[in-house]
Parts: C-alpha cells; structure tokens; sequence
C-alpha cells in the first residue's frame, strides 16, 4: 500500500511504534533478567508515538496537507507483522526486536527525506526518532552479547 500524504505516513509511523511498544511488553513479561530495559523501551515507543502524533496536530494544518505529497512510499516495505512474535529463545527475540527497530529507523530516514525540502520541522522530528533507533538497536545488541 502506498502512502504519499503526512498523514498517511505519521498513522504508519504511529501504527510501529505501537506495534513496538506492545511487542516490548509482551517480551517484558517474559524475561525476568532483563525486564527493566525491555519495560524501559516499551515506555520509549509509547513516548515517541505520541511524538510523531503530535506533528500532525501541532504543526500540520489541511491547508498545508493538500499541496504536499511524499511521492508514493510503499508502507508495505516497512511492516512488522512478520517479525513481532516471541518465539524460540529471549535471544532470538531480542534478535527479531533489532530487526524491528531498524525497519522502523529506515522508515523514519525515508519520511524524513520525503519531506526535508518543504518542512524542516517534520523531517527533523524522524530524523532525531532514527536517531534514538541507534541507541535502542545498541542496548537490544548489548542484551544479545551480555
């Protein structure tokens, strides 16, 4: 499915990280050692879900929405149904959260650049959300190696 408005493109963003957040919990539940990092993320993912929803309200108005368009992003590249499932060990788990995260990320570059030349705002907020999926796929690889 393409999307080529703000809008479309801040509901899938909004639509991962919920997915993320709710992925983290469920993992959290089942790992006593390393619960505090796993709620800890989680809580990460409601934050920036709420961040990326606030874009739109705040600094989007339908005036600005009906002449702009990102081209046409195939939000189907950057699903996560596939990789949300907590199967084999806390490692392999963990290993599907990287995963995850780096869809994510790689979605947030895309949007950013998308919209980089028409609003500087917006293209920041994903560029500093990929940002934050670098120290999150480190402290996931840290769980992994430690």
């Amino acid at each position: 499915m393409g999307a080529n408005t703000l809008s479309q493109i801040i509901n899938h963003a909004a639509s991962l990280e919920d997915k993320l957040e709710k992925f983290y919990d469920l993992i959290a539940n089942s790992s006593h050692s390393d619960k505090d990092i796993l709620t800890a993320l989680s809580k990460e993912s409601k934050k920036e879900k709420n961040n990326i929803r606030r874009i739109y309200s705040e600094i989007v108005s339908d005036a600005l929405e009906t002449g702009f368009s990102f081209g046409d992003i195939n939000i189907d590249e950057f699903s996560l149904d596939n990789l949300i499932k907590k199967e084999g060990s806390l490692k392999d788990t963990v290993c599907n959260a990287i995963d995850c995260e780096g869809i994510v990320k790689n979605f947030y570059l895309l949007s950013a650049k998308g919209c980089k030349n028409f609003f500087q705002n917006i293209a920041r907020v994903f560029e500093r959300a990929a940002e934050k999926k670098d120290i999150r796929i480190q402290k996931l690889k840290d769980m992994v190696d430690g």
